[in-house]
């Protein structure tokens, strides 16, 4: 049985209304996807608090947490497995504005884990790639 995970997400936008999205691949059913960058809240942590750090450990970089927007409750497949996930939906921005890069290598554990790129609805609609938590879109 799997655990219920309770994650952090930040919503981060640049110039061009692009949002800052890791680039997720389903090794299972071969498919790109997208989710904003975060991670999972520890127990007895806030999830602001989370955020911060999971953006300190995967990217080394600082963010101002504005606001919460929404969040979501999200049950889905990955990798052949169901997963269920309540998500806390941030506005956010970088503390520097030159740590804003065309792309950047997802850290964990010392290895890279992933990508994260800038996409505006627009552009990841017409790659065809799902985008997470459902409900998303209407926050882009």
């Amino acid at each position: 049985m799997s655990k219920l995970r309770v994650l952090a997400i930040a919503l981060i936008k640049n110039a061009k209304g692009q949002a800052l999205m890791h680039r997720g691949y389903d090794s299972k059913i071969k498919q790109h996807f997208y989710r904003p960058l975060g991670g999972g809240v520890d127990f007895g942590e806030k999830s602001k608090s989370a955020l911060k750090r999971e953006f300190m450990e995967e990217l080394g970089l600082k963010i101002q947490v504005k606001k919460l927007l929404t969040v979501f409750e999200s049950i889905f497949t990955y990798s052949a497995k169901e997963k269920h996930e309540i998500v806390f939906l941030y506005e956010a921005n970088f503390l520097s504005a030159s740590d804003i890069k065309k792309e950047y290598n997802i850290i964990e554990d010392d290895e890279v884990s992933g990508i994260a790129v800038w996409r505006s609805l627009k552009e990841i609609q017409k790659e065809k790639a799902p985008l997470y938590p459902a409900g998303l879109e209407k926050y882009l």
